[in-house]
């Protein structure tokens, strides 16, 4: 076996992801509470020693998880998510063994098996065109042979705010950067996963589309069953 086979590539952390870790955890750990104003941008951005860009992008990833709620002209305002002592959790992805990534899924597939049947009988006209936007930014990352993990976890957490169950979608927002930062760790995206992703995908959004609840579930079940499937298939970590 050459060297080379032996070697592991490099992940280098985008500095947004670094800066939107940081204010995570503080949120979650409460060193800051709820209502709370957090730091300006000018603020933070001299704090982290980094340029605007990049916190203003770790402030909308905070919203876009429900922790935060980012006002014109006032700032990102803490919110109350409700289930912070959950967080514990699902704190370290890496860290994870085989029965904890089991566990992790079998909740995940709980949670968002109920989102999708809420989301097909609770979604608007405006909820669902959005929605077909979501999906089609995931049916163009597949497309173009991109890795497809943010568009994945954009059209997870939309049909979790169609739900309109807060809880539900602060849970969800708790555990798919763990599930994310899974699948890149243990390269479940083969290009045969991303097919069969998009074809439950898109089951997921017809059937969310058509209003048929029990469908949506059926199809996101199948969906967190065959992801399940990958991720305990490819796990590079101990029992």
């Amino acid at each position: 076996m050459s060297l080379l086979s032996k070697l592991q590539p490099v992940v280098v952390e985008k500095p947004s992801e670094v800066v939107f870790k940081q204010l995570k955890d503080a949120i979650l750990k409460e060193d800051v509470k709820t209502g709370d104003l957090l730091p300006s941008e000018r603020k933070l951005s001299e704090q982290f020693g980094l340029n605007r860009v990049h916190v203003r992008e770790a402030l909308m990833k905070l919203e876009f998880y429900g922790l935060v709620e980012v006002r014109k002209q006032h700032g990102a305002i803490v919110k109350n998510t409700g289930v912070r002592a959950t967080e514990s959790i699902f704190s370290d992805a890496l860290a994870m063994s085989k029965k904890d990534i089991a566990c992790l899924m079998e909740t995940r597939e709980v949670i968002e098996v109920r989102i999708a049947e809420l989301a097909a009988l609770n979604g608007t006209p405006e909820e669902l065109k959005e929605l077909e936007t979501r999906h089609q930014e995931f049916v163009d990352a597949v497309g173009s042979g991109m890795d497809a993990h943010e568009e994945d976890l954009r059209f997870h957490l939309y049909l979790a705010d169609m739900a309109k169950n807060p809880v539900m979608r602060v849970l969800v927002g708790l555990m798919a950067p763990e599930v994310v930062e899974l699948a890149r760790q243990n390269n479940t995206c083969s290009k045969t996963r991303k097919e069969g992703a998009l074809r439950e995908h898109t089951e997921i959004f017809e059937a969310v589309v058509s209003g048929d609840g029990e469908r949506a579930a059926r199809a996101m079940r199948t969906h967190c069953e065959e992801g399940r499937k990958g991720h305990l298939s490819s796990a590079r970590l101990s029992d």
